[in-house]
């Protein structure tokens, strides 16, 4: 006679998940009968933000509490969302749990999304190992989000700040290659410049020609970069311009200079090339009024540069 097989005992893990999903699975769909999961000396604790109640024991004081919710409301669609189980055996015939997750509440066209953390305290109610029940002692709800903060679904407007704002330069890529998103205006605020920075010319008797170098091709930043880091990325000397039968066009000329007491030159007239499309006067004027008091803003388009004078 072959001998009977005992019934393997259910693991924490295992009894965990089963009440977990059905728990849940009634609290979306039959609130009302949450009550079924406690005992006559369960203690019953939900709160939320801006709300906060007092611990009940007992079955029936849970389902008067849950009936009278003012969140989860009969006429309300709920769904939760279950982030984290975690599981903990604290003696025989005894569980923790605790549960993470986000539960949705819509009420028309408002729908309000909200994180909660859950923890319960699992004891068995009888000792039978096939038909082993449990049945909630304690349970500690939080729900973390403002039910009163109900929103409907309407485009976000964006903020619009007074600054200067500089379009990204566009290089074409290969048909192949995946186009990329368009790039954000880049905000210089003349504010975040914490020092001055004093510009000195070269020491020179003679007056300083600035003569404007062909235009080179456009090198794509790594990064936001500030009005005064152009114009260090455009102070290096270009390569020398070919020849060409074309008639010259018009050289920029230096705006005339002054000197101090003791004789040196000092420059007043600043060169700035390699302008964006699409740049005001306005704008530069304000963006070079952090360095000193400007004068005038002479523009040139067309050879995308201009010439900043300084009072």
């Amino acid at each position: 006679m072959a001998p009977k097989k005992t019934a393997s005992k259910p693991t924490p893990k295992l009894i965990a998940d089963s009440f977990v999903a059905a728990y849940y699975t009634m609290f979306e769909n039959e609130r009302h009968k949450l009550h079924n999961f406690y005992h006559a000396s369960s203690q019953f604790l939900h709160s939320y933000v801006g709300v906060e109640s007092e611990s009940v024991t007992g079955k029936e004081e849970i389902k008067a509490v849950i009936a009278k919710d003012p969140v989860f409301s009969k006429d309300a669609v709920v769904t939760v969302k279950r982030d984290t189980v975690d599981v903990q055996a604290v003696s025989e015939g005894e569980i923790v749990l605790l549960v993470t997750g986000s539960v949705s509440v819509s009420e028309g066209a408002e729908t309000a999304v909200m994180p909660f953390v859950q923890n319960f305290f699992l004891e068995q109610s009888s000792t039978t190992t096939r038909n082993a029940s449990y049945y909630v002692l304690n349970d500690t709800f939080r729900l973390l989000g403002n039910p009163k903060d109900k929103v409907t679904a309407k485009p976000a407007k964006a903020a619009v700040k007074a600054a200067v704002k500089v379009k990204a330069p566009v290089v074409e890529k290969e048909a192949k290659a995946a186009t990329p998103p368009p790039a954000k205006p880049i905000e210089v605020k003349p504010a975040e410049i914490k020092q001055p920075v004093e510009v000195k010319p070269a020491e020179s008797k003679q007056p300083v020609e600035v003569k404007p170098a062909e235009p080179k091709p456009v090198e794509v930043p790594k990064g936001p970069m500030s009005w005064a880091q152009r114009a260090a990325n455009t102070s290096k000397p270009a390569a020398a311009p070919a020849p060409t039968p074309a008639p010259a066009a018009e050289e920029p000329k230096p705006k005339p200079t002054k000197a101090d007491s003791r004789g040196e030159t000092i420059a007043t007239s600043l060169y700035v090339k390699g302008l964006p499309d699409g740049t005001t006067e306005e704008a530069v004027k304000t963006l070079f009024s952090t360095f000193g008091e400007v004068k005038t803003v002479t523009m040139k388009d067309e050879r995308k540069f201009c010439f900043v004078d300084f009072a």
